[in-house]
């Protein structure tokens, strides 16, 4: 993510998904990507989401999703 961003604007955001177990495939599914002021789900705001085939044991994907942040979302959040 970037170093800082503002309310009604795009973001790229780049995340790995891995089958980081060994016993078979990890069947297709989906990322999703909230905005968030800590490292709880639950009431956070969806910002979007990206699909993810199916990966065998031990394999990786990797995508960027651009993403907007709301309009009127309070600033000084830090972005990690």
């Amino acid at each position: 993510t970037p170093g800082s961003v503002g309310a009604g604007l795009s973001i790229t955001v780049t995340d790995t998904t891995k089958n980081a177990g060994n016993a078979g495939q990890a069947p297709a599914s989906t990322t999703a990507l909230y905005l968030s002021t800590d490292n709880v789900l639950g009431g956070d705001t969806l910002l979007g989401s990206r699909a993810v085939p199916w990966l065998a044991p031990g394999a990786t994907n990797q995508a960027s999703t651009s993403v907007t942040i709301p309009s009127g979302t309070a600033g000084g959040f830090p972005l990690s």
